[in-house]
């Protein structure tokens, strides 16, 4: 099965990114080339959390399978499938992770929590991984711009050692290697704030999509480091929180869940109108394949900053809801079993597996299980049509059931062996599914 990802939110926060479509090819393996195994991944877990290494085989027949091992499974546990494997941090300390196929091998180290050796740094970046390198990897398609005139550090998600990805230079910028397939809110500080405390160090953030072969660039500006008032943001709940202003032209702040303290500087003499967004990844098969939102307006509200230095506005963040997905809107999986490559249409309008607009050189391949957001609840399942340069015209979905808030259609189109005369190429059928038992639910 093949799931397309693609890169949803295009601005989100006070920093600019730019996509650059551009990717980082590796060197190419010639037939002559020694059989090995080649590890991606990164080096460091939190306890209680997990990162996922890759082997790619080169000069390896496809048929050998990968069997992966822990040098401790009481600091790091793994499962594994294959090409993949997914490492749990376990206890504080260092662990090798070996991957074999065949007579091949390869080792890969992983630093667990604060305890091991993995830190390069000393005094107040003890804890940081491999400071002051960090994830910085000329291969990596991620370039993080520094706007500011004095270095800045970044980490993702939250501004925690064990999260840090770099420090770039004053004026200069960095490329670095993350997981492939994941959201990462990228998160910067300045450096000479945050020496002198941590918790209060004011903080710009942008969330991305990062992927091996699509190159993204996310500049740091100094006004979105620097300003007279300061805005902090509790998150309690257990989804991204994207403080939006009111008309929905800009984003003031992306929370990642469960952070505490996140400072955002701003001007004082001047109000936000603002309004809060919770927004949830989505997986199928461990794979992140979108970020859907869960409410649109589940608070609205202002936030005015004195004219005094140092003003602070903290906004506590929280959710309740009955079932993690009852918000959602309603969203499509389709499997193409049609015999042929298609396009999906809503309506009129071509859809990509993210429910955006697309050029006409997307389609779904024969076999493919392709998923779709962005739905209105009380939309139709037969608005959906789809093409193929096979058929002189779009087929329509034969089944109507009405989309709701909360709810998956799995819908399978088949290849109709049907003989009669003016028969339809295909079948369709139709299935509502809780989103509970679509998408992965572990956070």
């Amino acid at each position: 099965m093949t799931v397309r990802k693609k890169f949803l939110w295009a601005a989100l926060s006070l920093v600019a990114g730019a996509f650059l479509f551009t990717g980082c090819p590796d060197k190419p393996v010639e037939d002559d080339d020694p059989p090995e195994l080649v590890i991606s991944g990164a080096n460091a877990v939190a306890v209680g959390e997990t990162i996922t290494l890759t082997a790619q085989k080169n000069n390896i027949d496809s048929s050998v399978v990968v069997s992966w091992t822990s040098s401790n499974s009481s600091i790091a546990s793994i499962t594994s499938n294959n090409a993949s494997c997914t490492v749990k941090g376990v206890a504080d300390g260092d662990v090798t992770i070996t991957a074999v196929a065949g007579s091949v091998a390869k080792t890969w180290g992983v630093k667990v929590g604060a305890g091991g050796s993995g830190s390069g740094g000393t005094g107040v970046y003890a804890d940081f991984y491999n400071y002051p390198t960090g994830k910085v990897n000329a291969n990596g398609t991620l370039t993080l711009k520094n706007q500011v005139a004095s270095e800045v550090l970044v980490f993702t998600d939250s501004v925690k050692p064990e999260n840090y990805i770099g420090t770039i230079a004053s004026l200069s910028s960095i490329k670095v290697k993350l997981t492939s397939g994941k959201f990462y809110n990228i998160v910067a500080v300045q450096k000479s704030t945050y020496e002198e405390n941590p918790t209060q160090a004011t903080q710009a953030s942008k969330l991305a999509y990062y992927s091996d072969t699509q190159g993204y660039t996310v500049s740091v500006s100094a006004d979105s480091l620097t300003g007279s008032g300061t805005w902090i943001f509790n998150n309690s709940t257990n989804y991204w929180v994207s403080i939006d202003s009111v008309d929905g032209q800009s984003t003031y702040a992306v929370i990642a869940p469960k952070t505490q303290r996140v400072a955002v500087p701003t001007q004082t003499n001047k109000s936000y109108d603002y309004k809060i967004v919770y927004k949830k990844e989505l997986k199928y098969n461990d794979v992140t394949l979108a970020i859907s939102e869960v409410s649109r307006q589940e608070q609205n509200d202002t936030a005015v900053f004195k004219s005094t230095n140092n003003y602070t506005v903290t906004t506590d963040l929280s959710l309740s809801l009955d079932s993690e997905y009852d918000k959602l809107a309603p969203s499509v999986q389709l499997i193409n079993n049609s015999g042929k490559s298609i396009r999906v249409y809503n309506g009129n309008i071509q859809v990509t597996s993210f429910g955006e607009l697309e050029s006409e050189d997307y389609v779904a391949l024969d076999g493919e299980t392709a998923f779709f957001t962005g739905f209105t609840a009380g939309a139709s399942t037969s608005a959906i049509k789809i093409r193929s340069t096979a058929w002189t015209s779009a087929i329509d979905c034969t089944e109507n059931f009405t989309l709701e808030k909360g709810k998956v259609y799995v819908i399978t189109v088949g290849k109709n062996t049907s003989t009669e005369a003016g028969a339809s190429p295909v079948t369709w059928t139709v299935a509502q599914k809780e989103a509970s038992e679509i998408y992965d639910t572990e956070e």
